[in-house]
């Protein structure tokens, strides 16, 4: 990993952090279970030059509770922001918050879980984030989002299993080439809720006919 956290209220703002080369199997930042309220602010996630996309943006692994990744930008990454939690392990309260995560490549997502064994991420907010389907260095994406029925993804804006539980994802945008929505992109089992988020193909200008209060 480029840095590892590895104490309690960390502070790291303003930093590039990027990987070269034909593959890149490490964590841009990485927590251990001791990096509790860890801030990431500001900070440019940048694997746009790795030639097989495999590495990871922000890592954060077991018992670090209130992490907060807030306001960056990350490039081309495997995993942006992964959780990797193993058994008998939570991480309480994280949250993502005003970031904005190009993906573009095979099996990669903007926001995803390694959950083992009976590890467990409890009530994650992911808020005011913007997720595109475009590779790094802006050109289209090298493949399509997927999944049509919330369970199926092999890459997109998340990733969830059913072990991150109680969690929020608001006001979030997403945009891609393939006709899903929001929704649909998101991968999970577990129990959460989805709430005011946007995509092109969930907008519309102009409203033809409302057949109720629940069908437009």
């Amino acid at each position: 990993a480029l840095m590892t956290v590895s104490a309690a209220d960390v502070h790291v703002e303003g930093v590039k952090f990027a990987h070269t080369g034909a593959t890149a199997n490490a964590q841009c930042v990485l927590t251990t279970n001791a990096a509790d309220r860890l801030v990431v602010e500001r900070c440019l996630f940048d694997d746009s030059a790795v030639t097989t996309t495999t590495g990871t943006g922000v890592g954060i692994v077991n018992a670090c509770d209130d992490v907060i990744v807030r306001a960056c930008r990350f490039l081309d990454q495997k995993f942006s922001v992964l959780f990797t939690m193993a058994t008998g392990v939570s991480c309480a309260r994280p949250k993502v918050v005003g970031c904005e995560f190009l993906v573009g490549k095979s099996a990669a997502f903007g926001i995803s879980s390694a959950l083992t064994g009976t590890g467990a991420v409890k009530g994650l907010i992911v808020d005011r984030c913007l997720f595109l389907e475009c590779n790094g260095d802006g050109s289209a994406a090298t493949a399509a989002w997927d999944g049509t029925n919330g369970a199926n993804a092999t890459q997109g804006p998340l990733k969830f299993e059913a072990a991150v539980d109680q969690f929020l994802v608001t006001d979030c945008k997403a945009y891609s080439a393939a006709n899903y929505s929001f929704d649909n992109l998101a991968s999970n089992a577990g129990a959460g809720d989805l709430v005011n988020n946007e995509t092109a193909s969930a907008v519309s200008g102009d409203i033809d006919s409302i057949y109720s209060d629940t069908t437009a």
